[in-house]
């Protein structure tokens, strides 16, 4: 989404003796508690910007995962049978406005020349 929310909802009572010593406040995302008001747009933290940073966590994670991804070339080669069905259909959806789009043409007559204007009062006369 191009967003980063973040979480403080903590709880506000019981939180113990450290939470007296940081005068009451909660460091990092907060614990379990809180309602909707404590869910707040955050900034990324520089780590997390960090494109190199990035692509060692995820090279790493896939080591230690066996985690196999698809080859991106291939991916884009070939729509999916999905997309292809899709495209057909809003194609079609498109093709048949268009048509209504030029069959209905207000002050034209079937020849594409300027309807005689009527009086508002049906009488044929302007």
């Amino acid at each position: 989404s191009g967003v980063y929310w973040s979480w403080n909802g903590g709880p506000r009572e019981g939180r113990g003796a450290e939470a007296l010593e940081k005068d009451g406040q909660i460091s990092g995302g907060g614990g379990a508690g809180g309602g909707w008001d404590s869910i707040f747009e955050n900034e990324q933290s520089a780590k997390v910007q960090n494109l190199d940073t990035t692509v060692d966590l995820f090279s790493t994670a896939t080591t230690i995962s066996g985690a196999q991804w698809p080859d991106p070339a291939a991916m884009s080669a070939s729509p999916p049978s999905t997309l292809k069905i899709i495209s057909s259909i809003s194609k079609a959806n498109i093709a048949r406005e268009e048509e209504k789009r030029r069959s209905e043409r207000p002050g034209l007559d079937a020849n594409g020349s300027k309807k005689e204007e009527t009086a508002r009062d049906g009488t044929g006369s302007a």
